[in-house]
């Protein structure tokens, strides 16, 4: 389980990481001049003026009937979650969030039925 970063100074680029299976939280906020802010906890971005703290009216369903909203939404409107198996690349303001594991859930072939 893991979420980390690295700054690479020649390149000038940040690059973020977070565990296959989301164990270790990553949140970030991409502003509108391109900054990014990233921690792992909201109430750091918050404490940082990142963003508002302002409800995402639409993420509240999905927390209600869950306990946590799902996929990269947050309950806050500007913060996002990267999520498990996904790497984040930052540079010149860009973004560019990438898959790098997905379980593929297949029968095993060849096994006998238990019987």
């Amino acid at each position: 389980m893991f979420a980390f970063a690295i700054w690479d100074s020649r390149r000038e680029e940040l690059f973020l990481a977070r565990d296959r299976l989301g164990e270790k939280p990553l949140y970030y906020v991409h502003t509108a001049d391109g900054s990014l802010y990233f921690a792992s906890e909201i109430k750091a971005l918050l404490a940082a003026q990142a963003t508002r703290p302002l409800l995402n009216y639409g993420a509240l369903p999905d927390y209600l009937a869950n306990h946590a909203p799902s996929g990269a939404t947050t309950l806050f409107v500007g913060v996002q979650r990267l999520p498990p198996g996904h790497t984040l690349r930052w540079r010149d303001g860009v973004l560019e969030i990438r898959e790098y594991w997905d379980p593929q859930l297949r029968p095993d072939r060849g096994r006998e039925p238990d019987g």
